[in-house]
């Protein structure tokens, strides 16, 4: 035989209950304890009720926390997308201007490092074109003068030798006419 026991059943006054018994053999007695099912259910009830708002309202939240940092996160991520498109149609003047304590800013802050670089060496470069055409065009005016100075110094030689072949000529003649007297 068993000595204890519960189950759930309709009570004298017609309501559910739960109940637990147990026998005492010593006295020959039986214990029961008959609880209104309502009554024993409402703080299981209650608990239910409570996990569930409180899971509902940690629910929302880590909505709102997810929400908020993907708003923080992406707002930065969207300045650098900008600032590489506009850099792409090779406008260096452009500037992601993060600065926060982020891996996405130090990502913005290097970006904005590169696009100094890239404007310090196009103006250097663009410097060194300009001194390089300067010079070509002294260059190309020099040459010029030095290719008419040449020319002028040739036409001068063609008149000292001409020259000369007129002092020679009139030598021989005076030298002919000093042999034959």
């Amino acid at each position: 035989t068993t000595h204890h026991g519960s189950d759930h059943y309709t009570g004298h006054l017609g309501n559910s209950v739960i109940a637990v018994w147990k026998w005492y053999s010593y006295f020959e007695w039986v214990f029961l304890i008959e609880v209104d099912r309502g009554e024993a259910l409402s703080s299981v009830k209650t608990m239910a009720a409570f996990y569930l708002l409180s899971g509902f309202i940690f629910t929302v939240a880590v909505l709102f926390v997810a929400i908020t940092n993907f708003s923080r996160i992406m707002k930065p991520i969207n300045k650098i997308i900008d600032a590489i498109r506009v850099m792409s149609t090779g406008d260096l003047r452009v500037r992601a201007g993060l600065h926060s304590q982020s891996e996405v800013s130090d990502i913005g802050e290097s970006l904005d490092q590169f696009l100094n670089n890239m404007s310090y060496i196009v103006k250097n470069v663009k410097d060194i074109s300009m001194t390089l055409a300067s010079s070509s065009e002294q260059m190309s005016a020099s040459s010029g003068q030095f290719t008419e100075n040449v020319q002028r110094q040739a036409a001068s030689a063609e008149e000292i030798m001409s020259t000369v072949e007129e002092l020679s000529s009139g030598l021989e003649n005076v030298s002919e006419g000093a042999h034959d007297q």
